[in-house]
């Protein structure tokens, strides 16, 4: 097939069957020239799907000169389990692309968006999914290139702070590329857009100064609100028609979802948790094959109701949104098959799911009833839209609970929404358990909240917006605060808080990234901090463990006092202050910051921290968060895939038990079917160790987690090669040494390989060949220049880019600079540093005691940058090797290459000055090193270029420069 698909062709090619007339409809009006204010669909109507008329739009358009669709969409929503079933569908996308059949309508959708994308040795896909997540080894450098077609899920927090160039568990030097990539040329669908109004509010006012500059930069942020519960009317607003009510649509639509409305006594008012687990106990006796859900408003809550069930031999699971995405993959797996959309109710069987919010928005959840807290309106909507979803059963019976007391998480806006539901519905009080367990729905009042029926329901409220959750007013962005926040090195202490901006003002609580790990000791000591950061730097946490809380409900931790949660970002359920009096011995954790693993009290945690904490004091169980000192947390540190599409694995026994028989490290290789290259020596060292300790270890407690570590292996390819890496112990105290395992697969998982040159001066200089500076220079300003041409930019901008590339790397001639690179042998690099084509720009990697003597012998001083004597060498050059540009930016963009410079370098001192000179095709560069550091006057550039190009828009031409030189490293040029 030549000619491109309509929308409808590919859509059933990707899902295999026909969209929804909504859905096709907002293709055509799209393709019309626009997209709409608000997308505002009734809840299990797909509006996911937006994706794919976003992707199928780029596609549409690849190759117009005047394109106006975004490069990249990102789906923001603040429910993690939304975050992951957005990536699974998305996933789904880019699959059918990566394997559309020649000929066929994908396989034409998939060249057009290939076409947007500079070609590599390396090879292109049509689209990248990423998910973005917090983590010391998450992908920090998460594309290829800024014209990488994309779609990115992510919470408020992940997104926001990337876009106000705060980046939560992202390095500061990379802050900037980030602050690109989802700042410029995006389309920003913002799910539940009610939830997040600062955020909003923020763009918009971020874009209004942005569009201020003199001479903009690339496609503008563009943002699409949607919304089943909209909080208020006006503007252009895209929704369902008369032709969905005559499709397939029309079950889900009119699906009958009668609910009486319970009111518990005051006896029961004490006793919640039993009577949410009676009146799920009442629904399966009514349907003893039924899939029931119970959705209450906290975390706490949920637990109890889950722990009454168990006592009545309910067979039921916990759904938290606050979980280690491991142990959420672990978990789904006990209750999402009883559960899902498209589940087989014929052979059912009676079963219970207890939540928290994190079912409310985005899970395909198919249930046959539902016991609900009674919440503010727009939760109470998404609660029902988890109820026959597809319209299967036709009629069902819900119940909806209010606990008499005022809720802490929703406020009025529950007690409105309460009132204005018993003005239609007569509520049924009830004194004790057994009232509950005899109620007969059929002979009592009951409301249909089916979701037709509802929405005629609320328009006939007064004030609808009464009812929903209360919205914290939010300050907005000023000039002086985007100009604050753009200075990302070094970042400005103290710092502009992100949490008003992005959640409004008030009670807000950001988030943090909580880890568990096993012997990390005295972290209060210079040498138990030193001893854990061993450890850690043989496996750093990985996505995979962390878990994202409130700074609340972590220093509750830490301080021994419990803080009951919610799946609300940011909402603590924190009376008086709890979590932050000590109620027993505090214990510190470890937080990642400046490229380190410092101490932290409860006191010192900062909005988007990462943090590790022991794995003794508890606060996470096999469903998730708990915030309670109980039993130890289970360390999974090795289980996460690395960025590199590779596992760590620590050989201890608190990882290794449940994987090994009394045979040790070579049942390891068996369970796992692996081929090994581990000496005898170090499998006799892990056999000694594991049995030495492997009875101290619960391996029923661990089991679980086998599983899914071999599934993941198996994904990484059929032969796996295990590569030890022996460290000393962290004391000597007697306790077994820490051995890494790479599990390295003989086929990537990650989609390509992942350089970040941005840790050290010289790590973007060690490679397993040497490559010549001038060769390195051509190849990054020829990626750099297409990059900027593919984006759309303009003929000067272009050649700006281009030219910085080809001079970014000056810097590296440097006579001390080429000894680190010619190994220590100085003559040699004395005799070759004056001319690009002998220089080098990367050499082989030597690690350990040998680099850090070369090092040290070469006399390149700690701390400095290359790149600082890139900017002085650049300076130099005659204004004709500039002619056509503008030679400022092009001097930034040398200088902000590996992410300083906005506006300072590190200080550093030069002891022993050098006068460098080299030459590059045809042009002569001079310049001293001590003026380098720290590039004051560099400030002042800075600052114009930012009005001259945009905030935005001058990180977005950093990106396409270090991206370029990132992917001519990663291919070895």
């Amino acid at each position: 097939m030549s000619t491109f698909p309509t929308f409808s062709e590919f859509y059933r090619a990707i899902h295999g069957h026909e969209p929804f007339p909504w859905q096709t409809a907002l293709a055509h009006r799209v393709a019309d020239g626009s997209w709409p204010d608000l997308i505002d669909v009734p809840t299990g109507l797909g509006k996911t799907s937006v994706i794919d008329v976003a992707v199928f739009e780029l596609a549409r358009q690849a190759g117009n000169a005047d394109r106006t669709a975004r490069t990249r969409t990102a789906l923001i929503v603040d429910r993690r389990l939304v975050v992951d079933g957005a990536f699974t569908h998305a996933s789904k996308i880019a699959d059918a692309l990566d394997g559309a059949a020649d000929g066929s309508e994908l396989a034409v959708v998939a060249a057009r968006l290939k076409s947007l994308v500079a070609p590599s040795p390396l090879g292109n896909r049509p689209l990248e999914v990423v998910r973005m997540r917090g983590g010391v080894t998450w992908a920090a450098r998460w594309l290829r290139g800024p014209e990488q077609p994309a779609v990115i899920l992510g919470t408020v927090d992940q997104f926001g702070s990337r876009l106000l160039f705060r980046g939560y568990g992202t390095s500061d030097r990379m802050k900037p590329i980030d602050a690109a990539l989802v700042g410029c040329d995006l389309l920003c669908l913002l799910d539940e857009a009610h939830l997040s109004t600062a955020l909003a509010d923020s763009i918009e006012e971020c874009q209004f100064h942005e569009d201020r500059a003199e001479g903009r930069v690339g496609r503008p942020l563009a943002v699409v609100k949607m919304s089943a519960t909209s909080r208020a009317g006006g503007g252009d607003v895209h929704g369902v028609s008369d032709a969905d009510r005559d499709s397939v649509a029309a079950d889900r639509l009119t699906a009958a979802k009668y609910t009486t409305l319970i009111e518990l006594g005051p006896k029961l008012v004490k006793k919640p948790a039993a009577s949410f687990a009676a009146a799920a106990q009442m629904l399966l006796a009514r349907n003893p094959s039924a899939a029931i859900g119970v959705v209450v408003n906290t975390v706490g809550l949920a637990r109890q109701v889950y722990a009454d069930l168990e006592k009545l031999k309910v067979p039921c699971a916990l759904a938290i949104g606050r979980c280690r995405p491991i142990d959420r993959e672990l978990s789904e797996n006990l209750w999402w098959s009883r559960t899902r959309v498209g589940r087989d109710r014929v052979t059912a069987s009676g079963f219970v799911l207890v939540a928290t919010q994190t079912v409310e928005v985005g899970v395909d959840l198919d249930l046959d009833g539902a016991v609900i807290q009674c919440a503010s309106i727009d939760a109470v909507v998404q609660r029902f839209g988890r109820v026959d979803r597809l319209g299967a059963v036709g009629e069902t019976r819900s119940l909806i609970v209010r606990t008499g007391n005022t809720d802490p998480v929703y406020g009025e806006a529950a007690e409105r929404t309460w009132s204005a539901l018993a003005g239609a519905s007569e509520p049924t009080m009830v004194d004790d358990l057994a009232s509950i367990a005899a109620l007969d729905l059929g002979k009592i009042d009951a409301m249909d909240l089916g979701p037709l029926a509802l929405r005629e329901w609320m328009a006939r409220v007064a004030r609808p917006e009464l009812l929903m959750a209360p919205v914290n007013p939010s300050p907005l962005p000023t000039a002086a605060t985007i100009s604050w926040w753009r200075r990302t090195a070094p970042i400005p202490e103290p710092d502009e808080d992100l949490a008003a901006y992005l959640h409004g003002a008030g009670t807000w609580s950001p988030t943090v990234s909580v880890a568990w790990r096993t012997g990390l000791g005295d972290c209060r000591t210079a040498e138990g901090a030193n001893a854990a950061n061993e450890l850690l730097a043989v496996l750093p946490p990985t996505a995979d463990e962390l878990v994202e809380v409130s700074i609340g409900s972590l220093r509750g931790l830490l301080n021994g006092s419990a803080v009951d949660s919610v799946d609300l970002d940011g909402v603590d359920v924190d009376v008086d202050g709890a979590s932050r009096r000590a109620a027993v011995a505090p214990v510190d954790g470890l937080v990642w910051r400046r490229e380190r693993w410092d101490p932290v009290d409860a006191a010192g945690i900062r909005p988007g921290d990462i943090v590790v904490v022991p794995a003794e004091i508890g606060g996470h169980d096999n469903w998730g968060w708990t915030g309670v000192r109980e039993s130890s947390v289970v360390d999974v540190g090795g289980l996460g895939l690395s960025r590199s599409g590779t596992f760590r694995l620590r050989l201890v026994p608190e990882v290794l038990v449940p994987l090994i028989r009394a045979d040790g490290a070579a049942a390891v290789v068996e369970a796992l079917n692996l081929e090994t290259e581990l000496s005898a020596d170090a499998a006799a060292r892990v056999t000694a160790m594991v049995r030495a300790r492997s009875e101290a270890v619960a391996a029923e407690d661990l089991a679980h987690y086998s599983s899914i570590l071999v599934r993941r292996l198996e994904a990484l390819g059929t032969r796996v090669v295990l590569v030890p890496v022996v460290r000393p112990a962290a004391s000597d105290d007697g306790a077994p040494e820490v051995i890494r395992i790479d599990l390295v697969g003989a086929g990537r998982t990650s989609r390509f390989a992942l350089i970040n040159d941005d840790s050290e001066s010289s790590t973007s200089a060690e490679m397993g060949a040497e490559v010549t500076l001038a060769d390195h220079l051509r190849s990054v300003g020829e990626r750099a220049g297409e990059h900027a041409q593919r984006l759309g930019l303009a003929p000067d901008v272009i050649a700006a880019c281009r030219l910085a590339g080809r001079f970014h790397d000056l810097g590296k001639a440097e006579v001390r600079f080429q000894t680190l690179l010619r190994h220590g042998r100085r003559h040699v690099a004395e005799a070759l540093c004056d001319d690009a084509e002998s220089a080098l720009a990367k050499s082989s990697r030597i690690n350990g005691a040998g680099a850090r003597e070369i090092s040290k012998r070469s006399g390149w001083p700690l701390g400095m940058r290359h790149e600082a004597v890139s900017l002085m060498l650049a300076q130099s050059a005659p204004a004709k090797a500039f002619a056509g540009v503008d030679r400022r930016l092009v001097e930034h963009l040398v200088a902000s290459h590996h992410g300083h410079a906005r506006p300072f370098y590190p200080p550093v001192l030069d002891g022993a000055p050098t006068r460098v000179e080299v030459s590059f095709d045809g042009t002569s560069f001079v310049a001293d090193s001590a003026r380098a550091h720290p590039a004051l006057d560099h400030a002042a550039d800075f600052e114009r270029l930012n009005l001259a190009y945009g905030t935005w828009g001058l990180a977005l031409l950093e990106a396409v420069v270090r991206l370029a030189d990132m992917a001519i490293s990663e291919e070895g040029s």
